[in-house]
């Protein structure tokens, strides 16, 4: 006597005794998937079909996604809800990534981008401005700590400005690292470079 099956598709009824031709069957027109339930008998455990290899090797296969009319089938994700970042592709990222952890590194440096290839990518113009944004400020902020040694508060502000560097130097250095256009802390939403 050939092995009889069991089998049970979601929420359904319990269906059978069937032969394993006809189990197959099933599967390859689609009124069984691969999380319906099967079972060789009364007193077996229930196993999923695609957990069977010769039934999941019957299951239908998902059709591929029609290739983009534009050529555009590696796109990254856009920016979260209420994020000022521009839209920038992976492989924008990939190719401007290091100038951008430069940057912010070197803060004078911040031009760079701006007079080579890198200056239409989205990614590129987004740190620079970040890290022009940074070297204003500091310099700013270290000119008038400075002035102010005179008066002792300047000691204070001096330790704060450059604390405060160090800490948009780092997350400027995680963002660019990580491909995310986020601004930086408290100063990101200053814009000199469009």
């Amino acid at each position: 006597m050939a092995n009889q099956y069991f089998v049970r598709a979601k929420g359904g009824p319990e269906a059978g005794p069937m032969a394993g031709n006809d189990v197959r069957a099933l599967v390859r027109s689609g009124e069984l998937t691969g999380s319906d339930l099967i079972r060789k008998d009364t007193s077996a455990a229930w196993m999923t079909i695609e957990s069977v290899p010769q039934l999941a090797a019957d299951l239908p296969k998902a059709a591929p996604a029609p290739p983009d009319e534009l050529g555009m089938d590696e796109v990254a994700a856009p920016p979260p809800m209420g994020s000022t970042a521009t839209f920038s592709g992976p492989s924008d990222v990939q190719a401007n990534k290091a100038m951008a952890i430069i940057g912010y590194i070197f803060p004078l440096l911040f031009f760079i981008p701006l007079v080579t290839d890198a200056k239409t990518s989205p990614f590129a113009r987004f740190h620079a401005n970040q890290q022009l944004v940074c070297l204003i400020l500091y310099f700013c902020a270290t000119l008038l700590s400075v002035a102010l040694m005179i008066i002792l508060i300047g000691w204070c502000l001096f330790a704060i400005v450059v604390v405060a560097s160090l800490a948009h130097m780092i997350q400027g250095i995680l963002n660019a690292s990580s491909g995310k256009m986020t601004p930086l802390l408290l100063i990101g939403a200053i814009k000199i470079i469009k």
